[in-house]
């Protein structure tokens, strides 16, 4: 059924009841492309055939607009050929002779020296042909697409149509509005006498809505009807292309499918609008073409100066465009849909293509048009140009980087670099630039494009400011080749204390990248320390060089744990009040300020810094600062205990930066690593070094798989195994010079392991050794879980008398899930000498576990009661208790309605609880 047509139908039905009385008429249906004019011709023959009246009917076209009489033919012989033999015979004989041959097949009597054949005999027999016809039954006459008609055929339609009146006859006519050959002169006369022009509009919003549910059988709901009007512009065709195009693809009605119809190129519209633009004249396709590549909403005097038009012949060309229903009618134009423009670039071929591109960039820059838009066409063109491209994709990768969209400020500056010579000083600074912008976004290739241009600088100043834009964190885990350069540019620079002004800040930048690129060797870090103690740390604070070189010797400083962790913590807070957020400055040695921080247990006042950093990170779209900002944040909540929390933050991280996030961290990665091996089910800690798997030279890398290697095999009861893999774990942090006990609790574990293998004088050993590293340290978190470990091992009043120690000074830590451990430890200490203060450290434990969200360390249903050892969650048991009836996970997980992940998670914490190696011991440890 035809929707929102009933005006136009109204009125071809009054001319339709006119022509029954013998007052014939012409009617002009005109519009758009798709707009439906030959759907209301469908109707017409419906409805005339309806009522009773013949119908005659023919369809123009370009491909037989050079057979002559081709749509007169199509109009009569069918209506001749049907009428009963008798009364076809006398019809002929009433028309003229050079007409039968025109309606019965054959070429009727021409004067081939005259356009106009046998003119008056030939158009009066037409005439007295369609007076027969219409003196039977009323007769309407259909056209479709005239303008497309041969001259023979339109001189007699003309004629036809200029004579209707006392004939029963209505004509009705399509002509395409806008198109080059609805200007004919034989097409205006043969129009010129119409009675009317009907101009049929886009859908309403009632429409469209009930269109989309007749074609889909069920309402498409608000948003989506809404964007199906918005798209379509109500155009019948374009939104019956779209809706065929959403069935095609399997998407049903809905808010589900609003971006679908939003995106949506329908092929076979394209196609069609391919066959309708290869056929205009050259002047409209090349306005189409300019209009297309030179963006939205252009000037239209640019439009013209690209497509090589004046002014005049460009506002023609527009208007008729908007009358075909391919642009909009503005003072600047632009395509209806964008299938147009696909239309219009597959017609464009790939030399014409870049032709447009440079002579529209070139046309923007004599403009003053701003550089990004000048550069847009620069990025399609790959062919040399001239010395102004450089500048301008300079300019426009500086605005594309100041709003975050660092991707695209790359793809400017490595378009640059077609145009900059090999060996060129010029090519030296676009490389750096691409360097500073890539940090944000490659890390690798950053750090590429640094040394190429350290290659191409001729002096050390200038090799140095270019190897600052790296950021240290990135150095970690680059090629040993750059290390090296960082080093011979470091010496040809000259020695920090006999440099002065500019020289002096690129020196002790140099000096804070090489310190950070040494933190995985002893001797480095021992000599970085010496060197903290020999600056003048004011001096140092009053320079942003000089604050860069402070953090670097902070980070070194503390990994060794051979310094006042006070001391460390003064002057790490001081750094931070002094440097705002800002991403470059994440970019900088200062981030690792915050791991220092964290192992001097004191990242708390380091919180409003951290949440502006991320803050500024997400606003600037700076991912690898985003990346830095998080990680930092996560050491800073696992310092407080927070591990859960922790975890959520560092897996986000992962998962948005994937396989280039430990390239942006490197260091403070593995710290957080470290500390992630703190959780119950390693995870984290497993998929970090996952990622940097490859860096097998780093020590503090290899103690850190020991590590992990040792706390599986003491869940799985592997006693003596785990033992070795944490002795051997304490040897390569050594070795790396990484000697604070915060680093990774070793000795805890060894000393754990040797107590269940009957060592209690060698655990104490090493518990001894733990104390006397935290108390160098002198962080709070250290000592007290040193005295809780030691607390743990002793009997008696001993142990209750060291976990009170633990206690008094953990209570000036931060770290609350180790307060929350001691709490729980000494309630089972007291519990066991039965002790009325028990019930309340328990209690006091349990809600500092489930505070920092480790439930894993209490049972929620003991409401706080001591526990004598460790105990199951209901979880966990109800795992336990399916697994070791011989289930398998993946039934235990559909049994229970959680996710295989989950259940592996329970198992492995019943199977550390319960020291077990695995199912088999399952069954046996539950029933005792």
């Amino acid at each position: 059924m035809l929707l929102d047509r009933e005006t136009e139908l109204a009125r071809i039905g009054e001319a339709l009841r006119a022509a029954a009385a013998g007052d014939g008429s012409l009617l002009v249906v005109s519009g758009p492309l798709g707009i439906g004019k030959t759907a209301l011709l469908r109707a017409v023959a419906d409805d005339a055939t309806a009522a009773g009246a013949s119908v005659l009917r023919a369809t123009a076209s370009v491909a037989e607009r050079e057979f002559s009489f081709g749509v007169v033919r199509q109009v009569f012989e069918p209506a001749v050929a049907a009428l009963p033999e008798r009364v076809r015979a006398r019809v002929l004989g009433e028309v003229a002779d050079c007409v039968r041959p025109l309606v019965g097949g054959g070429e009727p009597a021409c004067d081939t020296e005259s356009p106009i054949p046998v003119e008056h005999a030939l158009l009066h027999g037409l005439r007295r042909l369609l007076s027969v016809l219409s003196g039977r039954q009323p007769v309407v006459v259909l056209v479709d697409d005239l303008q497309w008609a041969d001259e023979e055929s339109l001189r007699c339609l003309g004629y036809l149509f200029n004579r209707l009146d006392g004939l029963g006859v209505l004509a009705v006519v399509v002509v395409r509005d806008g198109d080059a050959d609805s200007e004919r002169p034989l097409v205006r006369n043969a129009v010129g006498g119409a009675l009317g022009v009907l101009r049929p509009g886009g859908l309403s919003a009632a429409a469209v809505r009930e269109l989309v549910r007749q074609w889909f059988g069920e309402p498409g709901g608000e948003r989506f009807d809404q964007e199906c009007s918005a798209v379509s512009g109500g155009n019948p065709l374009l939104l019956r292309s779209i809706l065929t195009d959403l069935t095609l693809a399997g998407h049903q009605p809905g808010d589900r499918a609003v971006d679908a119809v939003r995106a949506c190129r329908p092929a076979p519209l394209r196609n069609r609008l391919l066959a309708r633009l290869r056929g205009q004249p050259a002047p409209v396709r090349a306005f189409a073409e300019a209009l297309c590549f030179l963006g939205d909403a252009p000037d239209m005097e640019l439009v013209g100066s690209l497509a090589g038009l004046d002014p005049i012949a460009c506002r023609e060309i527009a208007r008729s465009l908007a009358r075909q229903g391919l642009i909009t009618a503005s003072a600047t134009p632009e395509f209806t849909h964008p299938v147009v423009r696909d239309a219009i670039e597959e017609l464009t071929t790939a030399a014409e293509g870049e032709r447009l591109h440079t002579a529209a960039a070139a046309l923007l820059h004599r403009g003053g048009y701003p550089a990004e838009a000048v550069a847009a066409h620069l990025l399609a063109v790959s062919s040399p140009q001239q010395l102004w491209a450089v500048d301008v994709l300079r300019a426009a990768a500086e605005s594309a980087a100041q709003r975050g969209e660092h991707e695209l400020a790359a793809r400017y500056l490595r378009r640059a670099l077609l145009d900059a010579s090999a060996d060129s000083g010029e090519r030296a600074e676009l490389l750096v630039e691409l360097a500073a912008v890539e940090r944000a976004v490659d890390t690798s290739a950053s750090v590429r494009h640094v040394l190429e241009a350290v290659s191409l600088l001729r002096t050390a100043p200038e090799r140095a400011a270019a190897l600052v834009r790296l950021a240290p964190s990135t150095l970690g885990a680059a090629p040993l080749a750059v290390s090296e350069v960082v080093r011979d540019v470091a010496t040809a620079l000259g020695e920090v204390e006999r440099l002065v002004g500019v020289d002096r800040e690129l020196a002790l930048r140099l000096e804070a990248r090489l310190r950070y690129l040494d933190d995985s060797d002893a001797r480095d870090l021992l000599a970085a320390a010496h060197r903290l103690h020999g600056l003048d740390h004011q001096v140092c604070l009053r320079t942003p060089a000089g604050r860069e070189l402070l953090a670097a010797l902070l980070h070194a400083a503390a990994l060794t744990g051979r310094e006042s962790s006070d001391r460390i913590a003064g002057l790490g807070h001081q750094l931070l009040r002094l440097e705002s957020p800002e991403p470059v400055h994440l970019h900088s040695s200062l981030p690792i300020v915050i791991s220092a921080l964290t192992l001097a247990d004191r990242a708390e006042a380091a919180t409003p810094w951290l949440d502006a950093a991320l803050h500024q990170a997400r606003r600037h779209r700076d991912p690898v600062a985003l990346a830095v900002a998080e990680v930092d944040r996560a050491l800073a909540l696992m310092g407080a205990g927070r591990l859960v929390e922790a975890e959520s933050v560092a897996e986000a991280s992962i998962t948005a930066m994937g396989s280039r996030w430990f390239d942006a961290v490197t260091t403070s990665g593995v710290l957080l690593a470290m500390a992630a091996s703190e959780l119950p089910d390693l995870q984290l800690a497993e998929r970090i070094t996952g990622l940097c798997a490859d860096r097998v030279d780093h020590p503090a890398l290899r103690a850190l798989d020991q590590y992990l290697h040792g706390v599986r095999a003491s869940v799985r009861g592997e006693l003596p195994m785990a033992l070795e893999r944490f002795l051997d774990c304490g040897r390569q942090l050594e070795r790396a010079g990484w000697r604070n006990p915060l680093v990774l609790p070793w000795r805890v574990r060894a000393a754990e392991v040797r107590h269940r293998l009957g060592s209690a004088a060698a655990a104490l050993e090493l518990a001894e050794a733990e104390l006397d590293a935290a108390r160098t340290w002198g962080a709070p978190v250290g000592v007290g879980r040193a005295l809780r470990v030691q607390g743990a091992l002793r009997a008696g009043d001993a142990g209750v008398r060291l976990t009170r120690d633990a206690l008094d000074v953990l209570e000036e830590s931060e770290n609350r899930l180790e307060l929350a451990r001691a709490h729980l430890q000494l309630g089972r200490l007291l519990g066991r000498l039965r002790s009325a203060d028990a019930p309340r450290h328990a209690r006091r434990g349990r809600a500092l576990a489930l505070e920092c969200g480790a439930s894993w360390l209490v049972d929620p249903a003991t409401d706080g009661e001591p526990q004598p050892g460790l105990v199951l969650t209901r979880a966990e048991r109800r795992v336990a208790e399916l697994a070791a009836a011989g289930r398998t996970n993946q039934a235990v997980a559909e049994e229970l309605g959680v996710s295989s992940r989950a259940v592996e998670k329970h198992l492995t914490n019943v199977y550390r609880k319960l020291s077990l190696s695995g199912r088999a011991e399952l069954k046996s440890a539950l029933l005792g």
